[in-house]
Parts: C-alpha cells; structure tokens; sequence
C-alpha cells in the first residue's frame, strides 16, 4: 500500500474513518500510533513506516512539531531488525526496553508478556492507572504524575528484573506529556473520556468532540512539561556520575530506606 502524505495537514484526514486491525494487520505498544493506523492516517496494516511519512502523520494528527515528530519516527526507525532499509512495522516497537518499557500504563511488564504481548492492551493494567482519574472530568499534570509513579512503584514491586534507568524515565515522562497535550478540548484542558478513548480502543475520540490540538507539541513544550512533571513526581534521579548497584536503579528510593546499597537523598524533601 502505498501513502503519500506530503504536505498533509489535519483538514486532509477524515477522522470518522476508523476500523480496527484485521486478519494480517499488525499493531504495537503505541496507542497513538495503533490509533492512527485505525484511521488510515498511516497505513492499516502497521507496515512499511518511513521516518518522512510518520513524522507528517504525527504533525498532522497530533500537531507535532517536525523535530518532535522526526525525532519519534527515527526512534521507531532503530527498533527495526536492519534500519537501513528505511522502514519499520509497528511490532518492532516491541523490542523491550528500546521504545517499549517497564511501568506502562496500558501494557503487562515484558517479564509476564513477552514481545507479543507488550502490542496488546491489558485491561486490569489500564484500570490500575486510569482509577486515580476517577470522578474528573480533567486531568491536570499534578494527577498524571502521581498516576504514572504509582505505576512505576507497582512494577517495582511486583516485576522480577524490574528495568527504569534514566533514558525509561525520561520515556515514561513524555508519555504523559503527549497525552496530556494532545488529548485536549477546545480550551487546552486534557480530557478524561478523551483519555480513555484513545487508551482503551484506540481511536481519536472525534465524535465526542476532540480536535487536533492547536498549540503544537514543540521539543522545547515537551522539556517544559518533563521538568514540571518532575517536580510533581516524588523520585530522585541519580547523583552525576553515579551507576545503579545490583539492578538498583534507585528512581524510587524512599528518602530513609535502609538499603545502604543505594545512594540517599540528600535532603529531607519527601520525609
């Protein structure tokens, strides 16, 4: 199938054209990305992905900027078996650890799933995360943050080789931020039911009233939001120049644990 989505802006895309994946269709742990292959807007069958088609498609959906959107395809882009033919499929995003990780908010932990099924939706994990949201008609960054590391907590806890090294918490914290950003009425406000949509059956809520954003998602927005959300989560990162021990990757120490394996945190913020 071929896609030719040069200059393509929101007003080229029909976003009532939806359907989910068929037989030979493939999707991965992306709900974005399996969302706009539902609606046509990249390829059905999740193959033949090219960093210049995707990076428009991301602009075009989700307004992302094209440094933010080349810079998400050319992550997909590595995930593939040989990168240098210029394509990939939304089942190498599965690769664990490389766009995939640990602590999703919709997907098992690697260890419990494996690659197959890191792609599918896991409805107990998703009700783990989305319950902090319960009664809100909006989420605000204060919430989502929490959210996110009660997600990181739980998987440290219950995942036997449990991986959140920095370049994962740096990937979890745009995540949020996507979402955040990008599932949004007409007032900038992030969605709830917005949110659940494009989790749970990954499709753009259209017809409930969402439209592509209008501020549009920039590296520097993103820097922003991550420094934000970073501040709202109650987790350290290492100190310059210091290396995890024994697998410990110490993002969610608590302040007086007793662990003397593990580097503290030099001031009583979070006592």
């Amino acid at each position: 199938m071929a896609f030719a989505l040069a200059g393509l802006t929101n007003a080229a895309i029909d976003f009532t054209n939806w359907a989910p994946p068929g037989p030979g269709d493939i999707r991965g742990p992306c709900p974005a990305m399996n969302s706009m292959a539902n609606h046509h807007i990249i390829p059905h069958n999740g193959k033949n992905l090219t960093v210049a088609l995707l990076a428009e498609a991301l602009a075009g959906t989700f307004n992302l900027s094209p440094e933010m959107g080349t810079i998400v395809s050319t992550i997909g882009l590595a995930t593939a078996p040989d990168p240098s033919v210029g394509h990939f499929q939304l089942n190498h995003l599965n690769k664990h650890n490389a766009f995939e990780h640990d602590a999703s908010l919709s997907r098992v932990d690697f260890y419990y799933s494996g690659e197959e099924g890191i792609a599918k939706f896991d409805n107990a994990t998703f009700k783990r995360w989305f319950s902090h949201f319960d009664g809100l008609k909006y989420i605000d960054l204060e919430i989502a943050a929490k959210a996110r590391y009660a997600m990181v907590q739980y998987s440290r806890k219950n995942t036997p080789g449990f991986t959140y090294e920095e370049q994962h918490r740096i990937t979890s914290y745009a995540e949020t931020i996507k979402f955040m950003k990008t599932m949004v009425d007409g007032t900038g406000k992030t969605r709830r039911d917005f949110v659940k949509i494009l989790f749970e059956q990954e499709r753009l809520p259209f017809r409930e009233g969402w439209r592509p954003p209008t501020e549009q998602v920039t590296g520097f927005l993103m820097a922003d939001f991550v420094l934000r959300e970073a501040l709202a989560t109650p987790e350290k990162t290492l100190w310059f120049g210091e290396k995890p021990k024994d697998h410990h990757t110490t993002h969610d120490i608590p302040t007086k644990c007793k662990d003397k394996r593990a580097p503290q945190i030099r001031s009583n913020r979070y006592e």
